[in-house]
């Protein structure tokens, strides 16, 4: 007798549950009070049967425990969250509703319930799927399909929308303030952290040091350890003014930046040093055979072994700093996490999350996917190591 997956059966059903809730979208006449709560059949009209057939086809997909129907059920729900947005958006003018050139569309609980369940799907159905690229291709397909949507203006009824084009110039720098930081961060923690972690590999008495300063400084939560740099930042600005040219000043990006290199460089250290263990001797030891000088060793033997559990490292540090990054918000250092303390309106919150979660995701799936695709990872544990995010 056939066992099904009753995780993903469950949550299938929840996902078609929460498309029959009364409340599922919210009409907004302004922009913060919620005028209307609507329906997905009252929002979406006919198209409700389109992505409620969707959800159903997905639920037999599933049921036939298949490889393939896996795969095929990840693409359908993706594709009912193009069409959702799509016919959403689309429905605003002509929903038999007093309208201004304010209203708006935004999501309900049964959306939010909606949202969750179809995801846990798509996360369930990836563990059968023997496919490791089928997810993220997909993804970024619909993402691609979502962003082209967005230019067409085939999404402005939507409320995190009229929230984007009516900070447009303001939300564009944040969010190039957000990458220019997260990619000086990123840079500096390299720069440290492999050096360092081939160091404390190689010597006791700096392994001992640099791990009791990552172990006394991973205690303290992010925002307080930027709080207590505000203290020397503004100590040095005041003695020395020309440094606040530089950033080195008691409110701004300087704190968070150095607070953020901090918390990049641990994991860095950690996958260095651990990449570099993860080397056969014997192979050092052939190569010292062979006649090799300490430097070719090194490039072409050690690095290229510990080189994938350097870079899954490099990831892991990567998705904290992008998200870590909106910290520097609280401090006027700008960003996407400007708009993610706006607590007036969840869309406005919608606006500063929404790309830092594709980012953290793309950076995550990248670099994974980089490490399998390294033509040089042929030492077995190194590989397995950095699988491991040793």
């Amino acid at each position: 007798m056939k066992r099904y997956n009753k995780t993903i059966i469950v949550l299938v059903l929840i996902s078609g549950v929460a498309l029959v809730l009364p409340q599922f979208m919210y009409f907004k006449k302004l922009r913060i009070v919620a005028n209307e709560i609507i329906s997905a059949l009252f929002c979406l009209g006919d198209a409700f049967y389109i992505v409620m057939g969707l959800i159903f086809i997905v639920l037999v997909l599933v049921l036939l425990d298949k490889h393939w129907a896996y795969c095929a059920a990840e693409l359908f729900c993706c594709a009912a969250f193009v069409l959702l947005l799509y016919y959403e958006s689309q429905s605003l003018e002509s929903l038999p509703l007093e309208k201004t050139e304010f209203s708006r569309l935004s999501f309900g609980p049964g959306m939010w319930l909606w949202l969750a369940s179809t995801a846990g799907v798509i996360i369930k159905a990836s563990e059968r799927v023997k496919l490791k690229w089928w997810l993220p291709l997909i993804i970024s397909i619909s993402a691609l399909l979502i962003a082209a949507l967005a230019v067409e203006g085939r999404l402005d009824g939507l409320a995190v929308m009229k929230e984007y084009y009516s900070q447009k110039s303001m939300y564009l720098e944040n969010l190039i303030t957000h990458i220019t930081i997260t990619l000086g961060v990123m840079a500096a923690a390299i720069i440290i952290g492999v050096p360092l972690g081939y160091l404390v590999q190689k010597s006791k008495a700096a392994e001992k040091i640099t791990f009791s300063i990552i172990n006394i400084t991973e205690t303290i939560p992010g925002i307080s350890f930027i709080a207590l740099l505000m203290i020397p930042f503004a100590l040095l600005s005041t003695k020395y003014p020309e440094l606040r040219q530089f950033g080195i000043k008691q409110f701004g990006a300087g704190p968070a930046c150095v607070a953020l290199t901090f918390y990049a460089v641990f994991p860095i250290v950690h996958n260095t040093r651990a990449g570099f263990k993860l080397v056969d001797g014997n192979f050092v030891e052939v190569a010292k055979a062979m006649g090799m000088s300490g430097s070719t060793i090194f490039f072409k033997i050690m690095l290229p072994l510990a080189f994938p559990a350097i870079i899954n490292g490099i990831r892991i540090a990567a998705v904290y700093t992008v998200t870590g990054t909106t910290l520097a918000s609280m401090i006027g250092g700008g960003g996407l996490g400007y708009y993610m303390l706006q607590t007036d309106s969840m869309d406005t919150v919608l606006l500063g999350a929404i790309p830092v979660v594709i980012m953290a995701f793309s950076i995550d799936k990248g670099l994974r996917s980089a490490v399998r695709l390294l033509p040089f990872v042929g030492e077995k544990r190194s590989i397995e190591g950095a699988e491991r995010g040793i």
